[in-house]
């Protein structure tokens, strides 16, 4: 995960390094996935998948292993106990893969099946569903 900040604090994400405010409503992508409040962590991911869905090609080889590592380390290994945290995790993993099929490049094995092992979990839970039957 270290690593995926470090290179991630290169890449000009919007609103990444801005603290969580005073209120605990607003946090910039790493401060809002450190945090405690699903909320927050919701935005983070939400604020990253927009970032992915701006592209035209991808910027380099790293950027999306480095996103979903960053996010598998602060959602429990993509088994975030709140279904709207996992809910934009999916949409996340929609958004990279997405990016990859544009751009005709291939989407990290290890995501693949972080990305299947999560959605299959989840299947059966109703809030959860659509979502996870998108990434299969």
């Amino acid at each position: 995960v270290n690593e995926s900040i470090i290179f991630l604090e290169s890449q000009k994400i919007p609103d990444w390094s801005a603290p969580e405010d005073d209120d605990g409503v607003l946090a910039g992508v790493l401060a809002g996935m450190k945090s405690t409040k699903w909320i927050l962590r919701q935005n983070a991911i939400k604020a990253l998948t927009s970032f992915c869905q701006n592209f035209e090609e991808l910027p380099n080889d790293k950027i999306s292993s480095a996103i979903l590592s960053f996010v598998k380390g602060y959602s429990k290994g993509f088994k975030d106990s709140n279904f709207n945290v996992m809910k934009a995790i999916y949409e996340l993993f929609s958004a990279v893969s997405e990016l990859h099929a544009k751009t005709a490049t291939f989407f990290p094995a290890w995501a693949c099946r972080d990305g299947v092992g999560a959605a299959t979990e989840k299947i059966a839970d109703k809030k959860l569903s659509f979502g996870a039957t998108l990434l299969l």
